[in-house]
């Protein structure tokens, strides 16, 4: 599908393939999937409750000091994990509307959507209700 207009004197286009535009949201999904396996180890190092670096002795203050570190590093991570599920939901969203007015638009380029889409797989861990 093909989007232009002349603007300025010149002719601006945008070229929407398909198969490209499928592959986009298939792309967020692993993004997603990623995340959700760095937010979980982040949960399990910042709940983690013996280190083995001395943090339980009171003599040492290193220990305490390390653990405590690493707690607030992977609650920094878990937070950042999550600003990053929020934007590409966002994008998610945003991909979903322009996808749909393209499909509303031009039948061809929405059979050959749903083609480029039931080749790359359906599955959606991250659709809303799969949790």
């Amino acid at each position: 599908m093909r989007f232009g207009d002349e603007w300025g004197g010149g002719d601006s286009a945008v070229v929407v393939r398909p198969e490209e535009f499928a592959g986009i949201d298939r792309a967020c999904v692993m993004f997603l999937e990623v995340v959700e396996s760095v937010s979980l180890l982040a949960g399990q190092i910042s709940s983690q409750m013996h280190w083995g670096l001395g943090e339980g002795d009171g003599r040492l203050i290193s220990g305490p000091t390390l653990v405590g570190r690493f707690r607030e590093t992977a609650e920094a991570v878990g937070a950042a994990m999550e600003t990053h599920r929020r934007i590409v939901g966002d994008f998610r969203e945003a991909h979903r509307l322009a996808r749909d007015r393209l499909v509303a638009v031009d039948e061809e380029w929405a059979l050959r959507l749903a083609d480029a889409e039931a080749a790359l797989g359906t599955r959606d861990p991250f659709a809303v209700g799969a949790r």
